[in-house]
Order: structure tokens, then sequence, then C-alpha cells
């Protein structure tokens, strides 16, 4: 009897040493995970966006991080805690996930951050728009071709278009003078008229949202998203459309309308002719 309660005695003794040495491991904490700036989980497609992941461990234990994204493409090792993001050339929304570790997997936590990319202007050689209008009671008829890209360095690329107008009676006019000029995320649009006067609109300032506003010249000329909507044509249905008002208070020529759709482009506009402008509405598209 005397032996049993001895033994007892020493395997409780073992027992809490073995509880003393043993420590717990408290997992890591996410304290903060942003882009940088915070603006950026709106971003244009092709931009790219700083990541910042910070965390500490109740421990000490060193930090191993490691990110994800379902689309894109990362800049620089992974297993930083930031890196940068190129955005996908399509539109949509996009998971970018960090995983921190402390080196136990049992431990590991993971936070979430939803960016929103936006192409509401899909440049690539060989993207066609085909577009008509009504005028009185004839079809007018407008193709849009990317013919050809010049890049211009500094930031800036121009795609030059070709612009075929036809009419009933055949063909009305070939434009291969207009082209836009994409720098980061604004587009300028120079047009030729058929009295090859340029029209040099206000650009688009992307990325877009409803009651965003732009401006330049000291307020004469305006930029403003109207509203957001589904729209149709006779090219089909399209979500998430911006309409866009372009307003120039020197040059009525200047002002136009158009409705832009995600990784289409413009599904109406408002072109000027010699004795006017007119609305032209997709019906056709072949885009990259």
């Amino acid at each position: 009897m005397k032996k049993s309660c001895v033994n007892l005695v020493v395997a409780t003794v073992v027992f809490i040493v073995y509880l003393a040495g043993c420590t717990r491991n408290e997992p890591p904490v996410i304290d903060r995970f942003v882009t940088d700036p915070a603006s950026d989980t709106l971003v244009t497609a092709g931009d790219t966006v700083k990541i910042i992941c910070e965390a500490t461990d109740p421990d000490g234990d060193l930090l191993a991080y490691k990110f994800q994204a379902d689309s894109g493409t990362f800049e620089g090792p992974v297993d930083a805690n930031d890196i940068l993001w190129i955005a996908p050339d399509h539109s949509g929304i996009f998971e970018i996930i960090c995983t921190v570790s402390d080196g136990d997997t049992l431990h590991e936590v993971a936070d979430t951050l939803v960016i929103d990319v936006q192409n509401y202007f899909p440049m690539a050689k060989g993207n066609r728009w085909f577009y008509e209008s009504r005028l009185f009671t004839d079809t007018i008829k407008l193709e849009i071709t990317v013919t050809h890209s010049n890049d211009l360095g500094d930031g800036r690329i121009e795609w030059h278009i070709k612009r075929d107008f036809e009419a009933s009676a055949g063909n009305i006019a070939d434009d291969t003078f207009s082209y836009y000029t994409v720098v980061g995320d604004s587009v300028f649009s120079h047009e030729v008229l058929f009295n090859l006067k340029y029209l040099d609109y206000l650009p688009l300032l992307m990325p877009l949202w409803v009651t965003k506003t732009w401006n330049a010249d000291e307020d004469i000329a305006t930029g403003t998203v109207e509203e957001k909507d589904t729209v149709g044509t006779d090219g089909g249905i399209f979500f998430n459309c911006m309409r866009i008002e372009l307003r120039d208070l020197d040059n009525g020529e200047q002002n136009r309308t158009l409705w832009v759709a995600p990784d289409v482009g413009i599904i109406k506009q408002m072109v000027p002719l010699s004795f006017g402008s007119i609305e032209f509405s997709l019906v056709e598209y072949e885009v990259e």
C-alpha cells in the first residue's frame, strides 16, 4: 500500500512538470489587410495595386506570409508582407487572400481583400464595333476598327481607328485620322469630321462610378457619370453600363453622351456629323 502511494505521487509530479513545460501556441493576428492607397479597391484593368498585410504574433514568433489571387498576377515575392498585384485585363470582382503562419500549420490565419476591376474601354488590334442609326428614313451604319497602336513612351499609347460610314445609297465617308490616346486611367478621344476638323473631347477618366465628375480648362469642360443601368441594343443585353455626359461650355460640338459596357466598350454614342449629331447603337462587336 505504501509503495502504491509513492508511485502515485511520482506520476503526479511528472505530469505536473510535463504540463509546466508545455506552452500554448497562440495564433497570429492580422491587424491590417488593405490596398495602398485605400481607394484602390476599385481599379482599371491592367492597373498595378500595392497590397499590404500587417500581422502580429502574441508569442513573438516569426511570421510567414503567402498571397493568392483568383486572377491577375503578382509582382515580387509572394512571401513578403506587401506585394504588387497586376489586375487582369477583364472586368470582375476578384479576391486576394493573405495567409499568415507562425510555423504551426494548425494556427494559420487568413483574410480576404475584394477588388473591383473595370474595363470599360477594351483596346486591342482588330477589335471591331458595328453601329446603326436612323436619319429620317435612312439607316446609317458605322463600323469602327482598331488598326494599330503606337507606344509613345511615358505610359502613353495611341490606338488608331478606322471609321466607315455607310448609308442605304452606299458609302458616305471613311475616316482613318481618328485615334484614342490612353494615358494611365485617362482615355482621350481625337475624332475627325468630314471637313477634316478635329474634335478633341474631354477625356474619360477611369475607373467609373455614379456621380463621379471631372473637369478641364478651368471647369469649362466637364464629365459626369450620370447613371448605372442595364442597357439593351440590337447587339445584346449589357449589364453594369455607365452613362457619361461630356459637356463643353465653349463649343457645343464637343458635347457628347456615351453609354459604355464592361469588356465591350461604347454601346451607344452621339456622333457629330457635318449636318448635326446622331445617336449610334451597337448591333455587333468583335472584342478580344
